[in-house]
């Protein structure tokens, strides 16, 4: 990591690696919490669709509806709001902040 490296606002995820293997990496735990370790993914092999009717879109498996459960993680320091911008923080503070948030959503899946 270059600390001194600069990126502009509004940057792809790409272009910032720490952003970019900070999402990997969450979508990497939350695909075990779903599923569990060394499972298979929950709809391998069946028939999954969205499906779109006058009562709006769904996600239908084997012809039945089906509900997927999850949550939304965000950082927010105590004393900021919604106009508080994670990811456009310097590259050393959104690694400590992951450090100690992610142990934290592993333990509770």
């Amino acid at each position: 990591m270059n600390p001194s490296r600069s990126y502009p606002v509004g940057a792809p995820v790409a272009s910032r690696p720490v952003m970019a293997a900070a999402l990997a990496a969450a979508l990497v735990l939350l695909a075990r919490a779903v599923s569990g370790p060394g499972a298979p993914p929950a709809v391998a092999g069946k028939d999954a669709r969205v499906v779109k009717d006058a009562s709006g879109l769904r996600l239908q498996v084997d012809g039945r509806d089906f509900m997927v459960f999850g949550m939304n993680w965000d950082y927010f320091p105590i004393g900021t709001n919604y106009d508080y911008a994670f990811w456009k923080q310097p590259d050393d503070f959104i690694e400590a902040a992951l450090a100690r948030e992610m142990p934290l959503m592993k333990a509770m899946a």
